[in-house]
């Protein structure tokens, strides 16, 4: 079989100036925003996608300023610009959309009020059979916060917008507009006290097609028989609000929070942001206890005890979880925690599990995970991390171990190796629906998941000299599962578990899966005059899924290393103007 080697040039310029002494402007045309570190690989068996950490150093700059206290942040997920074009099918077609230029403004004004605004357009991508997978897009978000009192009160606002210029190709798929406006704030009074909370609104708008799949998406489910709202294939816009306010006592040995937020069906941030959980009413409450002198055999305790429940918008109990957390840091400077969540108590259900199909009843699921982590000051810092859970009336169970060390050569090397390991069964895995999403007569179904995970993860950064660096990630990953037990829904709303579902397939087993992946990236960096630098990257990846349900390390190791590897070297070179 021959093998391509296909080559791409480009060329870019980058901008840095004051424009005043506290307002400065970041600019780029045809950038390259690529990342040292690769993101990590997974298996993704839940009905919503993974989110992973922004690295680019255009976006990591001032990013703080673009978040706002609590979990609003999601309203604005860097990673949705230049993002893998969502119309990708093959695995010739560009695995990222490009971005044809950006700029930010930041700073602060004389009254010490800080803003942000920042601007991109990407280009068009096209697939390889000539279809536009991602379309030309132009983003824009602005950000303003005011501080009072010394910092100790804040009020902030965000707009965000995303317009894209759609084509007979995908404007039945993808929305043409979305815009957020977001009001944001907090005050702090009697010296250890604050109330704090957030109010935005979400509109996206595109044809009655791209709108109706929306409604079908994991974050809405509005083809749920016991949804709130109807479905409607005529609909062009989604429409919601969120809501949240949260008071707390932020300092002195005993500390405590609630929380409220209120998220509306209709509510749709994830063309510019990363929020999965809309129709949501949730009330969380929790108390922190803390040691703050020294004792014999401790330098810090603490102990968290807390209670989270969430209701659809229509009262129906949708999730419960109870925490307790304990803190602690050794005299020898060693760290350690035990932690014991339980989830789903009382009658809770899950509206996602049957993937548009009625909500499920839960059972009762209890997790307890311990970990031992080393002195940081030491050349050597190791840890480690233990867990089990059990959930689905024993059912369910999941044990998992993990294993690391840091290693320090004085202030220019570190080395950092970690391995995991993890078995579980889960009882009910969703597999696949079986006919119209909108008849009664849907088959919902589920299967008993044997499953094996195994990762290694490793890390250097060596500094050879204050201009020249190297830095290395590799990562293989393992993940093997075998499906047996096949069952559908029967009876989802039933107290008692087994009757909750009936067999399905007629003796047959969905089968199973071995999903082997490795990632590595070699970045070599040689800043060979003030400000101009010149990066060497190679990276490489394999993937392999032969010997699908059965788990056998030895063997998927060779499988996954006798795989050809997908090779790319990388050649930037930049030239600092400073006139």
């Amino acid at each position: 079989m021959g093998w391509t080697h296909p080559q791409s040039q480009t060329v870019g310029l980058d901008l840095k100036a004051g424009l005043t002494n506290n307002i400065t402007l970041d600019a780029t045309i045809n950038p390259d925003f690529g990342q040292v570190e690769m993101d990590p690989a997974v298996l993704n068996l839940s009905a919503f996608e993974i989110r992973f950490d922004e690295r680019r150093p255009f976006f990591q700059e001032g990013v703080n300023l673009f978040r706002c206290a609590g979990p609003c942040e999601g309203i604005f997920y860097t990673r949705r610009v230049g993002r893998t074009p969502q119309l990708r099918s093959a695995a010739s077609d560009p695995r990222f959309s490009r971005i044809q230029a950006a700029a930010k403004v930041t700073g602060r004004l004389e009254g010490g009020a800080q803003f942000g605004v920042v601007a991109v357009s990407s280009a068009r991508e096209t697939g390889s059979l000539g279809q536009t997978i991602e379309p030309q897009t132009t983003t824009l978000v602005g950000r303003f916060v005011q501080d009072f009192r010394g910092g100790r009160s804040q009020l902030g606002t965000m707009v965000t917008g995303l317009v894209r210029d759609l084509d007979v190709a995908t404007e039945p798929f993808l929305r043409r507009e979305a815009y957020t406006l977001l009001v944001q704030g907090y005050h702090r009074f009697a010296d250890r006290w604050e109330v704090s909370g957030y109010s935005g609104r979400s509109t996206a708008r595109g044809s009655a097609a791209a709108i109706a799949r929306t409604q079908l998406t994991s974050v809405h489910y509005f083809q749920r028989p016991d949804h709130e709202v109807e479905y409607d294939p005529t609909r062009r816009s989604m429409d919601g609000s969120v809501s949240s306010l949260s008071l707390r006592r932020y300092a002195g040995r005993v500390r405590w929070e609630t929380t409220t937020r209120y998220a509306e069906p209709g509510t749709e941030l994830n063309d510019l942001g990363f929020v999965t959980l809309v129709n949501d009413m949730m009330l969380r409450n929790q108390v922190v206890f803390s040691a703050l002198r020294p004792g014999l055999w401790h330098r810090r305790v603490m102990a968290v005890a807390s209670a989270e429940q969430h209701w659809s918008t229509g009262g129906l109990p949708t999730g419960s979880q109870a925490q307790l957390h304990g803190f602690a840091e050794f005299t020898n400077f060693w760290t350690s925690t035990l932690t014991y969540t339980a989830s789903n108590l009382g009658a809770t259900h899950c509206v996602s599990c049957a993937r548009g199909g009625p909500a499920l009843r839960q059972s009762a699921q209890h997790r307890v995970a311990l970990t031992f982590d080393g002195d940081a000051r030491r050349a050597l810092q190791p840890a480690f991390e233990l867990a089990y859970a059990t959930a689905d009336e024993g059912r369910s169970w999941s044990r998992a171990a993990e294993a690391g060390v840091v290693a320090r050569a004085g202030t220019r090397t570190s080395f950092e190796l970690g391995a995991g390991y993890e078995g579980r069964v889960l009882d009910a895995q969703w597999v696949q629906n079986f006919g119209s999403p909108f008849s009664d007569t849907t088959h919902y179904t589920f299967a008993r998941l044997n499953q094996d995970l195994v990762q290694l993860t490793a890390r250097a950064n060596v500094t050879l000299s204050p201009t020249l660096s190297l830095q290395l990630y590799a990562q293989p990953f393992i993940a093997v599962g075998d499906f047996t037990d096949w069952r559908e829904i029967a009876n989802p709303y039933a107290k008692d578990y087994d009757a909750r579902y009936s067999p399905y397939g007629g003796g047959a087993d969905p089968g199973g899966f071995n999903s082997k992946q490795f990632n590595s990236n070699v970045v070599f960096r040689w800043e060979y005059r003030p400000g101009s630098v010149l990066f060497v990257v190679w990276q490489q990846g394999r993937a392999d899924a032969r010997n699908p349900g059965t788990f056998d390390m030895g063997r998927d190791v060779r499988s996954l290393f006798g795989t050809h590897p997908d090779n790319t070297v990388l050649v930037k070179m930049s030239y600092w103007f400073n006139p």
